[in-house]
């Protein structure tokens, strides 16, 4: 009951041109076996609403020791670690065929109250949610992105239908495409992304046109999106060779 265990096979939806699994479908790995373990201690989306809450993603580190590509078997087992006051923090080992690790997650997540859009705490939450010191997890919790010192390129972005949720905001899955978007195709012909880590730091509503930019030096990138002085997301990580 504390760990969540699922296997999938990886499908060429969840791959990029080149058959590597993206970034963005890593999150959603994250995101829906985490959903499906909430579920079984009680805090499904319909328990959730009827509290007037929501689980919002607020940082993310991952980390691949191999990106692996389309048709291979992936089994990955998640758990929560203990809460840290308003923040959950939950683990994701990812582990291939044969038993091997090929890459880890940490991510922190907080209650969102649905009506006020304000970070909560909320008691039957805490009851419900396993909260076993023995847990314990292979990576370290995500970092705060600082951006790269050298030059970077701004382009301005209006989020499209797709980039929406149920939560009515742009899902936290969807930065990461916006990010390889910018890298663009000369970049990612050679390269793919085997770190990063995510800030969430205020939600991209419906109607926001948005300001990114994106920073590369060498291996390492930054990417951010503001509104005005007002600072939305930030991604940081590195590059590793396809071959």
């Amino acid at each position: 009951m504390n760990t969540y265990v699922e296997t999938f096979v990886l499908r060429s939806s969840q791959c990029d041109m080149y058959g590597a699994w993206k970034p963005s479908a890593i999150l959603e790995c994250m995101q829906e076996s985490a959903g499906v373990h909430s579920a079984l201690f009680g805090l499904d989306r319909a328990a959730m609403n009827g509290m007037g809450i929501t689980w919002v993603l607020s940082r993310v580190k991952v980390h691949m020791d191999r990106v692996p590509l389309v048709g291979e078997s992936i089994t990955v087992e998640t758990y929560p670690t203990p809460n840290r006051h308003l923040f959950f923090p939950r683990t994701h080992i990812f582990r291939d065929e044969a038993g091997n690790q090929i890459g880890c997650a940490n991510s922190l997540w907080v209650l969102m109250e649905i009506e006020t859009r304000k970070i909560t705490r909320h008691e039957e939450v805490l009851a419900r949610v396993p909260n076993d010191p023995s847990l314990k997890s292979p990576l370290g919790l995500p970092a705060t992105v600082r951006a790269l010192g050298c030059d970077g390129v701004t382009s301005p972005l209006l989020p499209a239908f797709t980039d929406y949720d149920t939560n009515h905001h742009v899902n936290n899955t969807k930065y990461l495409d916006w990010c390889l978007n910018a890298l663009g195709l000369e970049v990612l012909e050679s390269r793919c992304i085997a770190d990063f880590d995510v800030n969430y730091d205020a939600e991209i509503l419906p109607g926001m046109r948005v300001e990114t930019e994106l920073r590369l030096d060498g291996d390492a990138f930054t990417f951010f999106g503001r509104t005005g002085d007002k600072q939305h997301f930030a991604v940081g990580g590195t590059l590793c060779s396809r071959a």
